[in-house]
C-alpha cells in the first residue's frame, strides 16, 4: 500500500517538469562536469594523504584478502591497519606477506618509546 503511494509521490514530481524547460545539449557543447552532476555539493572531493593515520577497523578473514589484493594493485595500500576490538593489534601489509603485530607504545618522562612484537603470518599455515 505505501509503496504505491510513494512511487505516486515521485512520479508525480517527475511529471512536474514541463518538456519545454528542459535543457537540450549538444554533445559537442557538452564538458565533462557539465555532463556528470557532482556528488560533492559543487565542491572538489577531498583527497586523503596516503599517510595519515587509518583509522581502526574489525579485522575479519573477508576484510584482510579484500585489503590484501588492493595492496597488490596499490602500493600506497600498504602499511599498518589496526583493528577495532584489540588496543594495539594490527595487520601489516608488506610488500611480499601480510603479518600480525602487536604494537605499544609508552612514554616515560616525556621520552616516547615504541615496541612492537610480531605474533604471526596471515593466512595461517595448517602445519604446526
Amino acid at each position: 500500500m505505501f509503496r504505491g503511494l510513494l512511487l505516486l509521490s515521485v512520479m508525480s514530481r517527475r511529471l512536474k517538469i514541463p518538456a519545454s524547460e528542459l535543457v537540450k545539449w549538444h554533445h559537442g557543447d557538452i564538458t565533462m562536469a557539465q555532463r556528470f552532476q557532482s556528488t560533492h555539493s559543487g565542491k572538489a572531493p577531498v583527497h586523503t594523504d596516503p599517510n595519515a593515520k587509518r583509522n581502526p577497523r574489525l579485522l575479519d578473514d573477508n576484510h584482510i584478502e579484500a585489503l590484501r589484493e588492493f595492496a597488490d594493485d596499490e602500493p600506497s595500500s600498504l602499511g599498518y591497519y589496526p583493528d577495532s576490538k584489540v588496543f594495539g593489534l594490527t595487520i601489516f601489509l608488506g610488500a611480499k606477506s601480510t603479518v600480525w603485530r602487536f604494537r605499544q607504545q609508552s612514554r616515560t618522562k616525556g621520552k616516547r618509546s615504541s615496541v612492537f612484537k610480531t605474533l604471526g603470518n596471515w593466512p595461517v599455515d595448517g602445519r604446526g
